[in-house]
């Protein structure tokens, strides 16, 4: 899923690593292969947010998923694997 600008930052509040920007060329490489979300990397490797409850149409609170981990300690590369569905929450209403 894509997030705002200010859904960026409040997630960022909660959860660990950083945003891969728009403007970085390998996001559309990850659009490929991953469908179209806001991308975060982070010491566990890639990941993106997806909605707790499908009914929450005003996306209150997200799960981090996982998309791929480290390949090796050098962190120089990705290895893709399933989905991984973490039991981190990030909340993205204002009142977070």
């Amino acid at each position: 899923m894509k997030l705002t600008s200010v859904r960026i930052e409040r997630a960022l509040t909660q959860m660990d690593g950083r945003v891969i920007p728009e403007s970085n060329p390998i996001v559309q490489e990850l659009i490929t292969i991953f469908g179209d979300h806001t991308f975060f990397v982070s010491n566990a490797g890639l990941s993106t947010v997806e909605p707790v409850d499908a009914a929450d149409t005003d996306l209150d609170k997200v799960r981090i998923v996982r998309l791929a981990r480290w390949a090796d300690e050098s962190r120089a590369s990705l290895v893709p694997h399933p989905p991984i569905n973490t039991e981190t929450m990030v909340t993205l209403s204002e009142a977070a």
